[in-house]
């Protein structure tokens, strides 16, 4: 099944001698004016991003971005990559599926990527128990090369599915800071042992989030910057968990739970559930 148009490409990690393999989606109208290098396959090989042209550069960064929505995926230990279901099909539909108000195409792109050790991703994945390793550092290194190519100062917005809520959290900010971020599936137990011998951990970065969170809503800025959406029948954590994510402080997350929904959003009435979420998440900011 062909994909939503995007940029295939290899894009630097954290680490100078590491690229990442990203998938860029852009608008149809975008791709349509970036033909020689947009595609809908998930058998394309990845453009290194220091080999794009000037001319190329130079259309992606008149494209009018003005959102960058950064996604991480499930753990690449039992077999997550960015071609899952929620990041690769249900976010783009939210996203370019919702219409603007004045009839433009949506001024969005989604940077996805592989972390270390999967795809056509270089370096290793940390062993289980020490935590993300580097993976929140190039989270955030994705996050900067995509701006930088598409130009000028896109809000960023950021969303984690399963263990990528774990990068989400934990990704150094950057000093625009972030807009919003949505945490699809988190599972903290789990978690707890992935991240038993090193951190950070994700008690630590949602603490960190519901903080700024509060901030935010105190401010005026935003009352609704923080998100979870996790189905009732997670294969992986209770659904008193997950109600009870925040503690005392959950009123600063906007909570969407879809009744019947696993962790894998398998079923098509989940996946809807998801998309609209998601588009509820990037739309009303």
């Amino acid at each position: 099944m062909p994909l939503h148009p995007h940029l295939h490409l290899l894009v630097p990690s954290s680490t100078a001698s590491i690229a990442l393999e990203a998938r860029v989606y852009i608008s149809r109208s975008a791709a349509a004016a970036l033909s020689g290098l947009a595609t809908t396959s998930t058998s394309s090989e990845p453009t290194p991003l220091e080999g794009l042209t000037d001319s190329q550069r130079a259309t992606v960064a008149g494209l009018g971005i003005r959102k960058i929505v950064t996604a991480a995926h499930p753990w690449g230990r039992l077999g997550g990559n960015m071609l899952f279901p929620v990041i690769a099909n249900y976010l783009p539909n939210a996203v370019f599926g919702t219409p603007r108000a004045d009839g433009a195409a949506p001024d969005t792109a989604i940077a996805t990527f592989n972390v270390r050790g999967v795809g056509q991703s270089g370096g290793s994945m940390p062993l289980p128990g020490f935590g993300i390793g580097n993976d929140g550092e190039d989270f955030a290194a994705v996050e900067r090369a995509v701006a930088d190519l598409v130009g000028g100062q896109a809000e960023l917005y950021r969303l984690g599915y399963s263990y990528g809520t774990n990068l989400a959290l934990n990704a150094p900010l950057p000093d625009r800071g972030v807009k919003r971020t949505i945490l699809v599936s988190p599972a903290p137990t789990l978690f707890k042992a992935m991240t038993l011998l090193s951190g950070p951990t994700f008690a630590t970065g949602l603490d960190a989030a519901l903080d700024r969170a509060a901030a935010s809503r105190e401010s005026g800025k935003d009352a609704r910057s923080l998100w979870v959406v996790f189905g009732d029948k997670d294969d992986f954590t209770g659904a008193a968990t997950l109600r009870a994510l925040g503690g005392d402080k959950k009123d600063e997350i906007v909570a969407v739970e879809i009744s019947g929904c696993g962790h894998f959003y398998a079923r098509v009435e989940d996946g809807d559930a998801a998309e609209k979420a998601i588009a509820a998440w990037i739309s009303d900011s």
